[in-house]
């Protein structure tokens, strides 16, 4: 081989190696710029570190594929490359067919998530006696994160019946993952009415307030009062998911917002002021009262109890949500993640919203929020319930029914 020819492809191979090395380079300091939430390795976690030293393999890469060269030819490494290529390219457009021909992205038109078939629970029909609750609100009142036995609309219902061991009872869970006061508020007046229930319980809170983001997986555009920018569920629906993308958000999952994070995301305490929502959650929840009293029916509201407070341990920051819903992001390179100072003064604020509407319209309150202890023997995460939480809101809103003497009433 002529020397000219040599010199070219040992500088065409240095060329190689050094954009190798700067573009995985980039890619793997990024994952170094990451704190994880319960650091043993500096300030990464034991799994993290573990991958870290994984994903710093591919650097011997080139070194390692020299001396394959060296010992087969260069020619029949690039043929055994250009072969393996053939084969993958031609299974990557296979999967991308039937990925393109059988992906399905089922939503409700209407709620984004479909409302609970609150037949499965009880038959419509009333029968004479009988007193009929109606829970309506979000996750939180779902609890689908517990077995059915240890829901709180499930133990509210055992409560009373205690209570009035010869009144036939039943309590109808209406809550659903996602919904903020104008899911519940339609499906109200769409479904849930023609159930005819003696009580409807409604607590709100924490979903309004998450739709003062625009967070962009779950968003198109900015914020607005109608909360059609933000598509929860749906959000799949309304953002085409191409199969590189699917692909890439399966095999980084988890691992996408590590990259560059202390450079990409910001702590933010946003002042109660920027929960843009509160007001259309007051509209909301005062149109929800106007429609159930208009219905002749009794309706309870419930402050939302939540977790976050001044100085919570790791443990407890360590299962909150918020630094995968409640961020907003500026730009590619800069998203703001709120404090937990800053969620916390905002789901009071919501909450003090809740009691100004049972004050002014004169409907009960159960002010949940003020009596449930803000630990980890009550929460799983800042606003599920853990069966002992669940325990103590049923009893919360049991006391308040029998105090007020709802049930003798009718």
């Amino acid at each position: 081989m002529p020397v000219r020819q040599v010199r070219r492809e040992i500088r065409y191979g240095v060329i190689l190696r050094m954009l190798f090395y700067l573009v995985y380079g980039f890619v793997y300091v990024g994952f170094l710029f990451h704190s994880s939430q319960s650091p043993v390795i500096l300030w990464y976690s034991k799994p993290y570190a573990v991958a870290l030293v994984v994903g710093a393999v591919p650097f011997l890469f080139p070194t390692i594929l020299r001396r394959i060269a060296s010992r087969i030819g260069i020619r029949n490494l690039v043929l055994a490359f250009a072969s393996f290529g053939v084969v993958l390219a031609g299974s990557w457009f296979m999967a991308h067919l039937y990925y393109d021909y059988t992906r399905e992205h089922p939503f409700d038109p209407y709620l984004q998530r479909h409302a609970q078939p609150l037949e499965r629970q009880y038959e419509r029909s009333r029968r004479v006696g009988l007193y009929r609750i109606l829970a309506i609100g979000g996750s939180t009142t779902a609890n689908q994160h517990l077995p059915v036995e240890q829901r709180y609309t499930t133990q509210l219902e055992k409560l009373l019946a205690e209570y009035y061991p010869k009144r036939e009872i039943q309590v109808l869970n209406a809550g659903q993952n996602w919904w903020t006061t104008k899911h519940s508020l339609i499906n109200y007046v769409t479904y849930a009415d023609s159930w005819h229930p003696d009580l409807v319980i409604v607590m709100h809170g924490m979903n309004d307030l998450g739709r003062s983001f625009s967070h962009p997986a779950f968003s198109i555009g900015e914020y607005n009062d109608q909360y059609t920018h933000y598509y929860a569920q749906a959000s799949d629906a309304a953002h085409h998911t191409g199969f590189e993308h699917y692909m890439a958000r399966w095999v980084f999952t988890g691992v996408s917002n590590a990259w560059y994070s202390r450079l990409r995301f910001r702590e933010v305490t946003f002042p109660p002021g920027w929960y843009r929502s509160r007001e259309p959650f007051r509209h909301n929840l005062e149109r929800i009262v106007h429609y159930v009293r208009s219905d002749g029916v009794e309706i309870m509201l419930v402050t939302q109890p939540y977790l976050y407070r001044h100085s919570m341990t790791l443990a407890e920051e360590n299962i909150l949500f918020r630094t995968s819903e409640f961020i907003q992001s500026r730009d590619s390179f800069r998203t703001d993640i709120a404090s937990i100072e800053s969620l916390a003064q905002a789901m009071n604020a919501f909450n003090e919203t809740t009691r100004e509407v049972a004050e002014s319209k004169g409907v009960l309150l159960v002010d949940a929020a003020s009596s449930i202890p803000k630990d980890l023997r009550y929460f799983v995460d800042e606003a599920h319930y853990t069966p002992l939480g669940a325990r103590r809101l049923a009893e919360l809103i049991a006391d308040s029914i029998v105090t007020h003497g709802l049930i003798d009433k009718n």
